[in-house]
C-alpha cells in the first residue's frame, strides 16, 4: 500500500483542502476536535515527535486565542466573573476555546501540508495554466522553515560578534530587531533572484513544456473520490443545519449539540477524512 504522501499531487492537495475547509467554515466542537485529533496524528507520523518546546508552543497559542474572546465579548448570560466591570461569561470563553481549537488545528494541517508538499508538487499542480501562482505557492511553503533557519543563523553569527553579552529586556529587544531587519534583506535579494532563475528558465513561456515524474494511478483517483464522499456527508449535514451551534444561546452548551443519526453519521465522516493520512502511512510502513 502506498503511503499517503506518496500519492499523486492533486489528490494530496484536494484531500488536504477538503479537510481543511471543513474544519475552518463548520463551527462545531465535535468536528474541530476531530480536525485537531487528526492533524496532531498526522503530525507525528510525518514529523516522526511531537518536541516540548511545539507542545509549548501550541498550549500557549490555544490559551492565548481561547482568552482573546471572553476579554473582549461579553455576551452571554452565564457570568463567570467581572473584570473592571466587563463580564467575563461561559458561552464566550466556550467561543473562545472553539476558535482556539480551530486555529490550532489549521494552522497544524498546514504545518504537515507545507511538509509533504514539495516545490515540485506545487509546480506539477499549478504550472501548466498558472506559472507564477505556482511559484508563489511554493515560496510561501518554502519559507516557512527557512525563515526559521536564516533567523538561527543570523541570530547565531551576532553571538559570535560579541553582541548579545547583556542579558536583559533591552538588548534582547535591540537583538530581535536586527535579526529581523537582517532576515527582512536576505530574504528580499532571495526573492529577486528566485524571480530572476525563474524567468530565465522560461517560466513565464506560454507554451513551455514541463516534465514531471508523478503519475495518477487508480488508488488516487480512489482516495479523490473517498475525500470528496465525505466532505459532501458532512457539508451535507452542515445544510440542513444539523451541525450548526449557537454558543450563545441559553440553555446548557452540550444541549446544544446535535447526536441524531444523521449528525453521528457527518461526524463519522469528517472522522474517517481526518485519520485517512495516518491510517495509509501507518499501514505503509508495516
Amino acid at each position: 500500500m502506498r503511503a499517503f504522501s506518496e500519492h499523486n499531487p492533486i489528490a494530496i492537495f484536494m484531500h488536504f483542502m477538503l479537510t481543511i475547509i471543513i474544519a475552518m467554515f463548520i463551527q462545531n466542537p465535535i468536528i474541530l476536535l476531530l480536525a485537531l485529533f487528526g492533524s496532531i496524528l498526522y503530525y507525528a507520523v510525518t514529523f516522526r515527535k511531537i518536541s516540548a518546546k511545539m507542545l509549548t508552543f501550541w498550549g500557549l497559542l490555544f490559551l492565548l486565542i481561547s482568552l482573546i474572546n471572553p476579554i473582549f465579548s461579553h455576551k452571554g448570560e452565564t457570568v463567570l466573573l467581572f473584570i473592571n466591570g466587563k463580564a467575563i461569561t461561559l458561552e464566550a470563553l466556550f467561543y473562545g476555546i472553539n476558535n482556539g481549537i480551530m486555529i490550532l488545528s489549521i494552522m497544524i494541517w498546514f504545518l504537515v501540508f507545507s511538509e509533504i508538499m514539495t516545490s515540485d508538487k506545487v509546480m506539477y499542480i499549478f504550472g501548466k495554466f498558472s506559472p507564477r501562482l505556482a511559484l508563489l505557492v511554493s515560496m510561501s511553503l518554502r519559507y516557512i522553515p527557512l525563515y526559521r533557519q536564516r533567523a538561527g543563523i543570523i541570530n547565531n553569527a551576532q553571538k559570535t560578534m560579541g553582541l548579545y553579552k547583556e542579558s536583559n529586556i533591552i538588548d534582547n529587544v535591540k537583538g530581535g530587531i536586527r535579526v529581523t531587519s537582517s532576515l527582512i534583506t536576505w530574504s528580499l535579494e532571495t526573492s529577486v533572484d528566485t524571480a530572476d532563475s525563474f524567468a530565465a528558465r522560461g517560466g513565464e513561456l506560454k507554451h513551455r513544456s514541463s516534465f514531471s515524474l508523478f503519475k495518477f494511478r487508480k488508488n488516487d483517483t480512489v482516495l479523490i473520490i473517498i475525500s470528496i464522499v465525505l466532505f459532501s456527508a458532512v457539508i451535507s449535514a452542515q445544510a440542513v443545519g444539523v451541525l450548526s451551534v449557537d454558543y450563545y444561546a441559553s440553555g446548557n452548551f452540550f444541549s446544544k449539540l446535535s447526536f441524531g443519526i444523521i449528525a453521528i453519521m457527518a461526524y463519522s465522516a469528517y472522522f474517517i477524512l481526518s485519520v485517512i493520512p495516518f491510517i495509509t502511512e501507518i499501514l505503509a510502513r508495516k
